[in-house]
């Protein structure tokens, strides 16, 4: 919620600088939490591919309009800051369960939180709405096969073999 907040309020290249911000924030999650600490080289190998993924993008949005908000910069940093728990609570959790269920288990407690405060603001008929339109319902099937089924969980599988500094920083090449 808080990352579409952002993205109605920076423009998408702003916010996906922003995000770069992401795996710092979670590789310092993992050592104060799960007591992971990187050795030196594996330092050296997060910033230079932070650094490369900053690069890129600075050089990609210096061309363009890069206005931002206040609060578009609080919300983008709240995001961040709930992507990096949910990936250290996902790691804690992967320790027990597999990655294909640990995606089934996130994906349907975030379905019945959405539902609550649906129907908590009144609005569940207005949200559902949409759902009626064939078109979109095989959109967002295509769109769930791809992005929940592939990255969702190939992320996942990473997080479960693979210490947090690596999967995240690795994450951080998506843009």
């Amino acid at each position: 919620t808080f990352f579409f907040l952002a993205l109605q309020r920076l423009n998408t290249h702003v916010l996906v600088l922003l995000c770069a911000l992401g795996p710092a924030l979670t590789i310092l999650f993992a050592v104060f939490f799960l007591g992971e600490i990187p050795p030196f080289w594996r330092w050296i190998g997060i910033v230079m591919v932070l650094s490369g993924v900053a690069l890129v993008l600075d050089a990609r949005g210096s061309h363009g309009n890069n206005s931002s908000t206040a609060g578009g910069i609080v919300y983008g940093l709240l995001s961040i800051l709930c992507m990096s728990a949910g990936v250290i609570v996902a790691k804690v959790g992967l320790a027990s369960v597999g990655a294909l269920e640990a995606v089934f288990i996130r994906m349907l407690a975030g379905a019945a939180g959405l539902a609550l405060w649906a129907v908590a603001a009144g609005r569940m008929r207005e949200w559902v709405a949409p759902f009626w339109d064939l078109v979109l319902l095989r959109d967002m099937f295509a769109a769930i096969c791809v992005c929940t089924l592939g990255g969702f969980w190939l992320s996942h599988v990473a997080l479960k073999f693979a210490d947090v500094s690596v999967a995240s920083t690795l994450a951080a090449t998506e843009p």
